[in-house]
């Protein structure tokens, strides 16, 4: 919860506007009027233009809902309470991100509690456990996990790329387990997306994303344990 509120505190205030405009010295006045900045102008019809627009930077009105202090507060926060769960599991986190951790357990060492109130993690796999875990970078890892029921299955995740069956024929968790361990090639995977033409009609766009490796946050060494940079063990 605390993340969701950085988005609209954090939320960009100058967003473009739409305009449908049918008179001509209403458009004129928009092309002339120093406060703002036309983006396009569209003809619809003979007597219709579709125009996107956005206020000049030292012109447009501040919202009463951004507030970057806010924003930044609530971020810190958010980060803060990850440490304490970091600071609890310690060596035995082998990934992170904003509001998640996977780690090992171990008998006779804590496990991180969860529930369902603020500040609480939730057990995402239901009582099962991760057999098998490999990252490639930040949003980018695969996991073997078994159920309560003892099935198997394998969740894969990476950011950017859809991965329907085609594309995961190509990234799986052979894959990324192959290049994390032998520095493998980047391969390509051709990808599809949605968008909308300046016509406003949606189409099907076809072009290929390169999946890698991405470890570039972190020093690693040859066991594939990694630190911060500039980290320093203490000595007692």
């Amino acid at each position: 919860m605390l993340n969701s509120f950085w988005g609209k505190f954090a939320q960009k205030e100058n967003q473009n506007k739409t305009s449908i405009v049918r008179d001509c010295g209403e458009f004129f006045d928009m092309l002339t009027n120093p406060s703002i900045h036309v983006n396009t102008v569209l003809p619809v019809n003979e007597e219709t233009l579709l125009i996107t627009w956005e206020f000049r930077e030292e012109a447009y009105d501040v919202s009463s809902t951004v507030n970057v202090v806010l924003a930044s507060y609530v971020t810190a926060l958010a980060r803060l309470k990850l440490y304490s769960f970091l600071e609890k599991v310690e060596e035995r986190a082998v990934y992170v991100d904003t509001d998640s951790c996977i780690y090992i357990s171990r008998k006779g060492l804590d496990d991180i509690s969860t529930g369902d109130f603020i500040g609480d993690m939730t057990d995402e796999l239901n009582g099962g456990f991760i057999s098998e875990f490999v990252s490639g970078g930040p949003k980018n890892y695969a996991y073997k996990y078994t159920t309560l029921s003892g099935e198997e299955q394998i969740v894969c995740k990476v950011k950017g790329i859809s991965l329907n069956y085609k594309a995961s024929q190509v990234v799986n968790f052979e894959k990324i387990k192959d290049m994390v361990l032998k520095k493998s090639d980047p391969v390509s995977v051709l990808s599809r997306q949605l968008r909308r033409t300046r016509e406003h009609a949606v189409v099907t766009v076809e072009f290929p994303k390169v999946y890698k490796i991405t470890s570039m946050k972190r020093k690693f060494y040859e066991d594939h344990t990694s630190v911060p940079f500039g980290f320093k063990k203490i000595k007692y």
